[in-house]
Parts: structure tokens; C-alpha cells; sequence
């Protein structure tokens, strides 16, 4: 059977101190997850590993400026990566 499609959401969203990734199934395997400025810079980026989990939390600290995000999770283990867009305000 093929692999159930893996879906995720972002909150908050306006974020101001943390964003959470929380998946519709648990994952396992390495993540790095990483907060992108519309212009390419890595603002913010975070690596860990999963073990059956399905929430990943990043901590916005020092808080970046307000504005629209991209937040780029990546399973290194599956190969796999997930974007979405967050504002922070």
C-alpha cells in the first residue's frame, strides 16, 4: 500500500514567541526545521529527532521582526520537507 499522505499544521499563526509543526500522523526520524525570510536568509533553525511524536515546537527567541515567513521542516531520515507560511507579529 502506499504511504498515507502526511499532513501538518502551523500555529500560531500570527506567531510571536513559538511556532508549533503538528502532524496528522507520528513521525519518527531526524527533522530539521527552519524559520526563512522572504529574502533566503535563515532567520531562526532548529535540528532533533523524532521518536513516534508528532508535534515539533521552535522557539522564536531573539523574537525576529514582524513580518511573513517561511517555515521549512525537513525529514532528513525520509527525505521529505514541508514549507509553510507564517506571519510573525
Amino acid at each position: 500500500g502506499a504511504d498515507q499522505a502526511i499532513s501538518y499544521q502551523t500555529f500560531p499563526n500570527p506567531a510571536t514567541n513559538s511556532l508549533e509543526v503538528q502532524f496528522n500522523s507520528n513521525q519518527t526520524g531526524h527533522f530539521l526545521v527552519q524559520l526563512v525570510a522572504t529574502s533566503g536568509q535563515i532567520v531562526q533553525e532548529d535540528d532533533l529527532t523524532l521518536a513516534g511524536s508528532s508535534q515539533i515546537r521552535l522557539d522564536l527567541s531573539p523574537k525576529p521582526s514582524s513580518g511573513l515567513y517561511f517555515l521549512r521542516t525537513s525529514d532528513l531520515t525520509h527525505n521529505r520537507s514541508y514549507v509553510t507560511k507564517v506571519f510573525v507579529q
